[in-house]
């Protein structure tokens, strides 16, 4: 009876969403419990994908799937967060309007990421590059740099030393222009690094 009576006051507490307008405010809604309540997070987020796909909104589907990846990286849950970061890809990978651009990029980065943490140094530079060529595509220059950056961090972990000093004094000269004090600090330091690996002092 306990378990009939939880699934009544969900369907009671959840609205139906029939508009994309909807399903964005809902799905804004849920951001606001992620450093609060996760379960309650990820239940809306659940529910307003669940909605999207009945009304056959791509970019809600999709934004709700970035969400849910990301509470599972909070939970430490890498896997998870992949697999979903995946099916998000999948589903916006035809959508081309500003938003879905933004959730794209930031996909490809959320990939490459979860995969230099399982030492998948290859296949998360595809990622980033991925990422990379969208932003430079669409002028996304923030993204341009940090993505650069992150290419060249992932260079250096592989052991292609050459690659990662390549990528970062890229990173710093493109951090330079565009008057990011932490990418250039952080590409100089990594540089430094790198020149000490190699034995150049």
């Amino acid at each position: 009876m306990t378990g009939v009576f939880a699934i009544f006051l969900l369907a009671l507490t959840t609205p139906n969403l029939t508009t994309e307008k909807e399903i964005d405010e809902f799905q804004e809604e849920s951001i606001n419990y992620l450093d609060t309540d996760l379960g309650q997070a990820m239940e809306m987020i659940d529910h307003s994908i669940e909605e999207a796909q009945d009304i056959g909104y791509n970019y809600g589907e999709a934004y709700g799937l970035y969400l849910k990846a990301y509470i599972h990286r909070v939970q430490d849950d890498l896997g998870k967060a992949f697999v979903v970061n995946l099916k998000a890809l999948n589903v916006i990978q035809f959508l081309h309007d500003e938003r879905a651009i933004d959730t794209k990029v930031r996909l490809y980065v959320n990939t490459g990421e979860i995969l230099k943490k399982h030492f998948q140094y290859k296949e998360a530079i595809q990622y980033y590059s991925e990422g990379l060529e969208i932003a430079k595509e669409y002028d996304l220059d923030q993204w341009v740099i940090n993505l650069t950056y992150n290419i060249g961090n992932a260079h250096r972990w592989q052991g292609d030393l050459n690659s990662a000093v390549d990528y970062i004094h890229k990173a710093y000269q493109l951090a330079k222009k565009g008057e990011d004090e932490r990418v250039i600090v952080n590409s100089l330091n990594l540089m430094g690094l790198v020149f000490k690996e190699t034995g150049r002092y």
